[in-house]
């Protein structure tokens, strides 16, 4: 937290950088998911590789987990007096 910033503002920065973090990572998890469908095909999970609802469940899950983490994170930040932990620097 820096001296003279808005806790608000603060949660915002922090939780919009993690959530772009998690858009990313879930871009490219997709973009390796589609060509190893191939591979699961072969797999028996009662499953079909490109089951949309599945795809669209573990990237809701993902994303809601990394919201709240981010969030918890980032209210947990602005509590601390920012004076004080750099008089500990």
């Amino acid at each position: 937290m820096a001296p003279g910033a808005q806790s608000g503002d603060m949660v915002w920065m922090i939780v919009t950088h993690g959530l772009k973090l998690v858009a990313s990572g879930i871009a490219i998890g997709i973009a390796a998911a589609i060509p190893l469908a191939r591979v699961m095909r072969s797999m028996p999970l009662g499953v079909a590789p490109t089951d949309m609802p599945t795809f669209a469940a573990a990237t809701a899950v993902l994303a809601a987990v990394a919201a709240a983490a981010s969030y918890i994170s980032a209210r947990r930040a602005t509590r601390g007096d920012p004076i004080a932990a750099l008089r500990t620097e």
